[in-house]
């Protein structure tokens, strides 16, 4: 893939700066999502861009409290993510 700084496209469109990750619509969006499923505002804030909302959601359907859905998926992506990080450094 390319470096967008190579190409001369920085992802800034008629120049605006980009969206703060915390301003951004999807951001927001991802931590209504938890909040709504009861994790806390200021932890579904925080972890909004760090775990797949719809892994929580199955969790706490199944009857697991909101707080330890939120721990197992939040584990569980950081386990994958530094599992693929030893295998790309193994591999360089």
């Amino acid at each position: 893939m390319k470096n967008p700084a190579a190409t001369g496209h920085d992802g800034i469109v008629s120049g605006e700066a980009p969206i703060p990750r915390d301003e951004s619509p999807v951001h927001e969006w991802r931590a209504r999502q938890l909040s709504r499923l009861g994790v806390p505002t200021p932890l579904a804030e925080i972890y909004a861009d760090h775990v797949d909302w719809h892994q929580v959601a199955r969790l706490t359907e199944a009857g697991c409290p909101p707080l330890l859905a939120l721990c197992i998926v939040w584990l569980r992506s950081r386990a994958r993510r530094e599992k693929t990080d030893d295998r790309d450094y193994q591999l360089a």
